[in-house]
């Protein structure tokens, strides 16, 4: 290795000609020969390289939500969110890579005491779209009486949050096409038969009003959108219907600022803090490997809500927060 002090002063760094190196060590400018990298893709070399590529690959499926969940592993340290998840994906084990769950999603809306229950409006003829007496909705209250309206729907597709409550049994393959940002979804698999009560979530999120279309066993049926935050409903697949139909729903008073802090439980370690915004809507994610939380709402002037030893998926669940002055 020789030093390297050219006549100009300046520093040279990097390759020429296959034939030189260039570079610093401590400070030392210094010249050495060109060696070709060997790369001879040993089993082992194989495997490490498999298993970062499936770490990259899983992280192409999350949304937004889902990458912030592992900033705040990442803080205090010279990494970013995708750092930290490699590292974790490359420490574990083939067994806990095959079981590993994706960060966990979810809507927190928060309120004024418990939300009201006596949301009820009746369909239009042939009017696709109906505003709502109130909003916003409590995401998975929707409930539809078929009454003398011919309008039949399946399910419930709350916009905002890509998730689908099915209000009537489904038998077959159900897919959902929609747009959502900016992409256009054809026929994405959600699942094989439903039951009333199931909830099923799109891939992505905002879902674009007028877009959605709901086949079960390769067949439209009908659907409804839900945009719970300006409190209107959309019908899907029919052109021609008759009113008399009712839509039931709760609905709340929403809390703006209301602060939703979540530590691993018995520390002090932020795994997310959010604020409620003007609709009373936080949303948030939780990684899988992390174990139980706790959880604060707060807000100046109304009693705190504190919950304890919360799982990861029951804290990044959609859920109404009642909270009540003091």
């Amino acid at each position: 290795m020789a030093k390297v002090t050219n006549v100009l002063g300046d520093v040279k760094s990097g390759t020429i000609a296959d034939t030189a190196v260039f570079a610093s060590w401590k400070g030392i400018n210094y010249v050495r020969q060109y060696v070709k990298p060997s790369n001879p893709n040993t089993p082992a070399q194989q495997t490490i390289r498999n298993s970062f590529k499936n770490a990259v690959d899983k992280t192409h499926t999350w949304n937004d939500l889902q990458k912030k969940s592992y900033n705040y592993m990442a803080s205090g340290e010279a990494m970013t969110w995708f750092n930290v998840f490699i590292s974790r994906w490359q420490k574990m084990t083939p067994a806990e890579r095959s079981s590993y769950v994706d960060p966990y999603f979810g809507f927190k809306q928060i309120g004024i005491g418990s939300a009201k229950t006596d949301g009820s409006d009746v369909n239009v003829t042939d009017t696709k779209l109906t505003t709502l007496t109130h909003k916003p909705v409590v995401l998975g209250s929707i409930g539809y009486t078929k009454g003398s309206g011919t309008h039949d729907p399946v399910a419930v597709v709350e916009l905002n949050r890509g998730r689908i409550d099915f209000i009537k049994p489904a038998t077959g393959a159900i897919t959902v096409s929609y747009e959502a940002s900016g992409k256009v979804i054809t026929d994405e698999a959600i699942q094989t038969n439903a039951s009333i009560g199931d909830v099923a979530y799109l891939k992505y999120m905002d879902v674009n009003p007028a877009t959605v279309h709901v086949k079960v066993g390769g067949t439209e049926v009908d659907a409804i959108e839900l945009d719970f935050i300006a409190g209107t409903i959309r019908v899907c697949n029919l052109s021609t219907f008759t009113g008399g139909s009712s839509y039931t729903y709760d609905y709340y008073t929403p809390l703006q600022n209301v602060t939703m802090a979540c530590v691993k439980a018995s520390t002090t370690f932020a795994t997310w803090n959010g604020y409620s915004d003007s609709n009373g809507v936080v949303e948030l994610a939780q990684t899988s490997e992390d174990g139980t939380r706790d959880i604060t709402y707060s807000l100046t002037n109304y009693t705190s809500i504190v919950k304890s030893g919360v799982s990861a998926s029951n804290t990044a669940k959609d859920e109404y927060i009642a909270m009540v002055a003091t």
